[in-house]
């Protein structure tokens, strides 16, 4: 490092006055909006200045929109399990029902033979032997 003395000149350097407070308060706004807080030197400077920008919202943009699908997107996950869960209790419940339905029996007797016989009305089956469903009705002798 070069040591000045005291024959050599320092260049006299221009300072600039403290920032007012309007001033300031330019200067914070414009670095929050990620702006330089001096005014471009020149034209290309401002037309970067004015892409990078342009760039910026592009970019808040494209964040919202990706935001937005990524809410759309799920709320129509959400509806499509919440329809596929009915289905599947809808078709349970029809399940139960139709079981239920065959394991229904009617108990006749047929004297000609006197001996009781069973019928299912659902499936159309008749049999000697008695079902092992507790859902039996009898009729008559």
């Amino acid at each position: 490092m070069k040591r000045t003395t005291s024959e050599e000149k320092v260049p006299n350097i221009p300072t600039l006055p403290e920032p007012t407070e309007e001033e300031w308060k330019r200067i914070k706004r414009r670095r929050k909006q990620g702006l330089p807080v001096f005014p471009p030197s020149s034209e290309r400077e401002m037309q970067e200045m004015c892409l990078d920008l342009e760039q910026k919202q592009d970019d808040a943009q494209m964040e919202q929109f990706s935001s937005q699908s990524c809410q759309n997107l799920q709320k129509g996950s959400q509806f499509m399990i919440q329809k596929w869960q009915n289905s599947i209790k809808e078709e349970l419940h029809t399940e139960t029902l139709t079981k239920e339905k065959e394991q229904q029996w009617i108990e006749y007797f047929d004297s000609s033979v006197e001996a009781h016989y069973y019928y299912n009305p659902s499936t159309g089956e008749a049999t000697w032997i008695k079902p092992s469903s507790n859902n039996i009705r009898k009729l008559g002798k």
